[in-house]
């Protein structure tokens, strides 16, 4: 891309018409100078104008996914697509499931803390409950030995 800045003309002076206030006494190489630097500065400004919307358009887009196909496979970006399906609804529900998944302490039932449940204990005791240290068992069986042998 090519700038392209007026030339301005060359003014002729005789020496006698030149005065030290006068703006058109700078010589024409110092203004020559002064409008090449200008001109650098406008293309550099151009050229970093350019290169900030290229690295603002080399960042991703949210309106769409890529997908890769490698000869007859073809891969969507998961990733993609997941950020397009939630929303922040959907975060508030995973945070709730989240919650929901692991229960404060005191929404636990006691025995899966391992707690005293007095119906539990009753049941293993059964009749020696509040009575005895040792659960009732019933009496063993004893099988009489086989005649024969």
């Amino acid at each position: 891309m090519k700038l392209a800045l007026p030339v301005m003309p060359k003014k002729h002076h005789s020496k006698s018409s030149l005065n030290a206030l006068d703006c058109e006494t700078v010589p024409s190489s110092f203004s020559e100078v002064i409008m090449q630097r200008i001109s650098a500065l406008f293309a550099t400004l151009i050229l970093a104008s350019g290169v900030a919307n290229l690295a603002s358009a080399a960042e991703p887009t949210t309106g769409g996914c890529v997908d890769v196909t490698v000869g007859q496979f073809r891969t969507p970006d998961y990733k993609c697509l997941s950020q397009q399906m939630g929303s922040s609804q959907g975060d508030t529900a995973n945070r709730k499931n989240r919650e929901a998944m692991n229960p404060t302490v005191d929404k636990i039932a006691p025995n899966k803390l391992g707690l005293f449940n007095q119906s539990a204990t009753r049941n293993r005791m059964g009749s020696n409950f509040g009575t005895s240290v040792t659960p009732q068992r019933p009496a063993p069986v004893v099988l009489p030995g086989l005649p024969g042998r």
